[in-house]
């Protein structure tokens, strides 16, 4: 019973991160101007296009762990977590401190999207009873560092983006950075601080199938690297 109900879950997720990673993707323009009511340069479509590819690579990774072993099931359960924490930081600091940056009505929807999202997957890794898996390969000492390498990384850039994006952004554009840039470049950086789960969780996955699926994760997960 508990794996139809993640699979179900991963699912409907999948699907619903294809939708709204497109939307971004093919349509920066029309989400950014529906989202900040204004029209975006730019930079502002090139970060969106980001993030929505950073979405879409997500719900590909979902829709391939969607029946894998339990320990991947979890790795997608934290991954979303982490994300949807991540995000409503960046929510509430909005709404606190740039009030007229987002739409009200959008706003509240995100925010209460990103603690659904949190109820329903701190419930799902519960019933998975936090499985993480159990076994490290040794022998694979490359495999290993390589792993830890690529977590290392993600926590990084992430980190950065979510710190000093207008520092990242000004000498590559010529375009006044303001609060949207940031939220824009912040988001992003939160996705990838959350994608460093896939490789930290798999050192210790058993299956070497599911092994050679988290490199397929990272690798379009990290687009933008």
């Amino acid at each position: 019973m508990v794996d139809f109900l993640n699979r179900l879950v991963l699912s409907v997720d999948a699907a619903s991160a294809s939708l709204v990673g497109a939307f971004l993707f093919f349509a920066p323009h029309l989400a950014g101007d529906f989202f900040f009511s204004r029209t975006c340069d730019g930079v502002h479509l090139h970060l969106i296009r980001c993030v929505g590819g950073q979405i879409l690579a997500s719900a590909l990774v979902l829709h391939r762990f969607r029946n894998r072993a339990i320990e991947t099931q979890t790795t997608c359960f934290v991954l979303r977590i982490t994300a949807c924490i991540l995000g409503l930081l960046l929510l509430f600091h909005a709404r606190s401190a740039t009030p007229d940056l987002i739409q009200p009505t959008v706003l509240k929807t995100l925010i209460y999207s990103a603690i659904a999202g949190i109820v329903i997957y701190v419930v799902a890794i519960f019933r998975a009873g936090w499985t993480v898996g159990d076994t490290l390969h040794r022998e694979n000492r490359v495999g290993n560092v390589l792993y830890q390498l690529d977590s290392i990384a993600s926590i990084c850039i992430g980190v950065a983006w979510l710190a000093v994006p207008q520092w990242l952004l000004h000498r590559q554009v010529r375009v006044e950075m303001d609060a949207s840039h940031e939220f824009c470049g912040r988001v992003m950086g939160a996705l990838f601080c959350a994608s460093h789960i896939v490789s930290s969780h798999a050192l210790h996955w058993k299956a070497a199938a599911d092994r050679s699926l988290a490199i397929d994760a990272r690798a379009v997960m990290d687009p933008d690297l």
